[in-house]
């Protein structure tokens, strides 16, 4: 369009926004039906289903008397399992290291099948590993907290099937 006013000539622009409107209201619907039918999780924490230390799991009642199983990994003494107790000191049970060659995973599950023998609802166990220990060998060791081996007649045992890793604090 042009108009004409006192000889110069000018003229008028004008921006058709009726098909700007038309996408705008589309982007709209669809925002508004993906924000209905979206969850939301939060982002910071992710679910795990960590043990509760100081629980049994079997009945939901606070333990008397063991709190927590730890087995500390290290690299030339070998694991260290800690049972802590409420009423009294932790007990300490020493598995060595199997000489130059590594870990005794099998001695470990050994032990570890003795303390679940005697607290059958305890399913939990905190692995802390030195940092410096490849993942592999971790691995093998939450393998061995895990489950035992009891031959072709009993087969596979499971001991304390959640593991929760961290490393040793300094």
């Amino acid at each position: 369009m042009s108009a004409v006013s006192g000889g110069a000539r000018r003229e008028t622009l004008s921006v058709n926004v009726v098909n700007l409107i038309d996408i705008l209201i589309i982007l709209l619907v669809f925002l508004l039906t993906n924000f209905a039918t979206s969850t939301f999780e939060d982002l910071t924490s992710v679910p795990a289903g960590m043990p509760v230390w100081g629980r049994d799991a079997g009945s939901g009642v606070a333990r008397e008397k063991l709190d927590r199983v730890e087995v500390r990994m290290e690299s030339q003494p070998g694991f260290t399992i800690v049972l802590g107790f409420s009423d009294r000191e932790p007990a300490v049970v020493r598995v060595p290291a199997n000489g130059p060659a590594g870990f005794d995973y099998a001695r470990l599950s050994r032990e570890l099948l003795s303390v679940k023998q005697s607290w059958e609802f305890r399913h939990d166990v905190l692995l802390e590993a030195e940092k410096d220990l490849s993942f592999d060998v971790i691995v093998k060791a939450m393998d061995a907290i895990r489950s035992i081996d009891m031959g072709v007649v009993a087969g596979v045992m499971p001991l304390f099937p959640r593991v929760a890793l961290t490393d040793i604090p300094n």
